[in-house]
């Protein structure tokens, strides 16, 4: 997780934490990442999405991803994603 997150990570991924924890959320995630990393492409985001999902959030939309390194940059992923 980039250091800007890290305490949010570290809070959500407690174990102690109930499943209906975040019941009262509807979100949305939308990842950024570089695809030459194959092995870590958007973790983050992919991570942050299961745990949300396992605490009782409810998915606004399909999480997207945006690859740093396509040609158009994260928007050939945004773009799509975000007219759901």
């Amino acid at each position: 997780f980039p250091d800007n997150a890290s305490k949010f990570w570290k809070h959500l991924s407690n174990q102690r934490i109930e499943n209906s924890y975040l019941s009262p959320l509807t979100y949305s995630v939308f990842g950024i990442g570089n695809s030459s990393f194959k092995d870590t492409f958007t973790r983050s985001a992919r991570l942050l999405d299961d745990r949300v999902e396992k605490l009782g959030g409810k998915k606004l939309i399909i999480s997207g991803y945006g690859d740093e390194y396509d040609i158009n940059g994260i928007e050939s992923g945004y773009k799509p994603w975000v007219k759901r």
